[in-house]
């Protein structure tokens, strides 16, 4: 690093209008989870106009009625017409500018073609480029299944650490529906809760169950409610009721691993979030209480690598969650620890 500097600053004094020196330099001002430096050449001297051109023009929208071509054999007739991007990719991936990088990431992961998945797995692998497009490119690869459901070497932060990969499909699709009554009853409970009236909130469950008396998301609701009380044991034991009546109601599950993990139980906590990982597809919403549960664990075991390395999964799925500020505070300062 600092041997770099020092030659792009002798660069910059012999030629002042050297960009790509300054360029480089401004970037090393940046956290070095967000530096693309070194780079020697820009997007530009790598790639030029007329394969740029021919890139926007097959992608355009197929011409022919009813005629439905995917986004890989679209690519896959470009690098026919330009084999030259086969080799540019990885090299654009491995010391190109920010525009250069950015760009290739995007051809690799729209293109989908087993030599851009092996472009991507490679990046994701390696040290060069910053954290997150590093991180974009595994969950491509996982998903593809060039990278294992398990833990991986990867470069974060400025180190090599081991870091879960977990090949998934998050989707925003409806929860579970309910009678207009009930619908009426639960969204009255939930902003009871919302503004810190949970014997309301009680009251307003228990009348919704009343008419749909095995819903999960209603029983789970109400333990929230109890909890919000301080009637732990009593949430507790209806969440217990709820994971064994619906094993596959996610919230049951991981109301469990929180009950746990506060009671420093990490062990059983682990036992019930283990079998997680192996699911291909969550809810937002549950992916969210997923990432949380996890932190929770890892800062309860004070071991602040896993719990970055769950916040930075969940900020890259869904970096627009405004409680991930809440847990950026957890895990950087020393009271995150505890739990």
């Amino acid at each position: 690093d600092l041997e770099a500097r020092q030659l792009w600053q002798q660069a910059l004094e012999a030629a002042p209008r050297l960009e790509s020196a300054r360029e480089n330099l401004n970037d090393l001002k940046q956290p070095i989870s967000k530096r693309h430096a070194p780079w020697a050449y820009s997007m530009g001297n790598w790639i030029n106009q007329k394969t740029i051109e021919d890139l926007v023009e097959i992608l355009k929208e197929p011409k022919g009625k009813g005629k439905q071509v995917s986004n890989t054999d679209l690519f896959e007739l470009y690098l026919q017409k330009h084999p030259e991007m086969v080799t540019l990719v990885p090299l654009l991936l491995e010391r190109g500018d920010p525009n250069g990088r950015d760009f290739a990431l995007k051809f690799a992961t729209m293109a989908e073609t087993p030599a851009m998945l092996e472009a991507l797995r490679d990046f994701a692998l390696s040290n060069w480029g910053p954290d997150d497009m590093r991180q974009e490119a595994a969950q491509a690869a996982s998903n593809a299944g060039l990278l294992p459901p398990e833990k991986v070497r990867m470069w974060l932060r400025g180190k090599w650490q081991e870091v879960l990969l977990m090949g998934m499909e998050i989707h925003n699709e409806p929860a579970r529906k309910h009678q207009p009554e009930v619908e009426d009853l639960l969204a009255d409970a939930l902003d009871a809760l919302e503004y810190d009236e949970p014997e309301e909130a009680e009251l307003l469950l228990k009348q919704a169950l009343a008419i749909e008396p095995d819903a999960p998301d209603l029983m789970f609701n109400l333990a929230t409610a109890y909890e919000e009380q301080k009637r732990i044991q009593e949430a507790y034991e209806l969440t217990q009721l709820i994971h064994q009546k619906h094993p596959d109601y996610l919230f049951a599950q991981l109301g469990l691993a929180k009950y746990h993990i506060d009671n420093k139980e990490y062990e059983t906590a682990e036992a019930l979030l283990k079998p997680m990982l192996q699911r291909k597809k969550f809810h937002f919403q549950e992916f969210a209480v997923f990432c949380q549960t996890q932190i929770e664990l890892y800062l309860g075991k004070k071991e602040l690598d896993g719990a970055r390395s769950w916040l930075g999964m969940w900020e890259n799925v869904d970096p627009d969650e405004p409680a991930i500020a809440y847990w950026k505070r957890r895990v950087e300062q020393p009271s995150g620890l505890l739990i």
